[in-house]
């Protein structure tokens, strides 16, 4: 706990992109340029989270990477971490999906990474902790108990924290864009329509 009780850490649990609800993408960059707005100034970190038993990545996982580059830009390249859920005593195969990856945006993020640029959790024994622990409840347990140590303080307390004031410029120009958008898209249309007329009175006068 911080001053007055308040915690000094703030986390902010995104809803995810891709949503196959119409708007529902516009309905999220408005409700993270709020959060900007009202509530901070400035981030330590992005996580980005994904099952461990990933072979590689999802066309909507692709998307929310491409989204999340397209409102933070490279000014918080470094700050990026990956944290890998369902994690066991292997490799977790996403590493080579994410590494082999042809996308750009992605491997150009990994590249920024301080090292270690992901951690590994299994939380199936926070459930069962108290109750029952085996030897392996204990060793995920251990691991996810080291992760977020060295999570917490290797990386984020670690993190120059980076202002949000390019971010909220950049929603705030893609909210103007947008807007330019929805006043042209009608015009757009009946300009459309006109051509389409036009086009079938050549055709009959042909």
């Amino acid at each position: 706990k911080g001053h007055n009780g308040h915690s000094p850490m703030k986390i902010i649990d995104t809803p995810g992109f891709a949503d196959t609800r119409e708007g529902f993408d516009y309905k999220i960059f408005e409700m993270i340029k709020k959060v900007f707005e009202t509530q901070i100034d400035v981030l330590h970190t992005i996580c980005f989270v994904a099952p461990s038993s990933l072979v590689r990545l999802t066309d909507s996982q692709k998307y929310i990477i491409s989204k999340v580059f397209e409102i933070f830009g490279e000014d918080m390249l470094e700050n990026f971490v990956f944290l890998f859920t369902f994690c066991d005593y292997g490799k977790p195969k996403i590493i080579d999906g994410l590494t082999h990856e042809s996308n750009s945006d992605l491997r150009n993020i990994i590249e920024n990474i301080k090292l270690p640029w992901f951690f590994e959790f299994n939380n199936s024994a926070l459930f069962d902790y108290f109750d029952q622990m085996d030897s392996y409840r204990k060793t995920y347990w251990d691991m996810g108990m080291k992760s977020y140590k060295d999570f917490i303080m290797n990386k984020v307390i670690q993190y120059k924290p980076k202002s949000v004031i390019l971010t909220k410029e950049v929603l705030n120009y893609r909210k103007k864009l947008e807007d330019i958008l929805n006043v042209l898209s009608p015009e757009l249309d009946l300009t459309f329509v006109l051509k389409e007329n036009i086009r079938e009175t050549i055709e009959n006068l042909r």
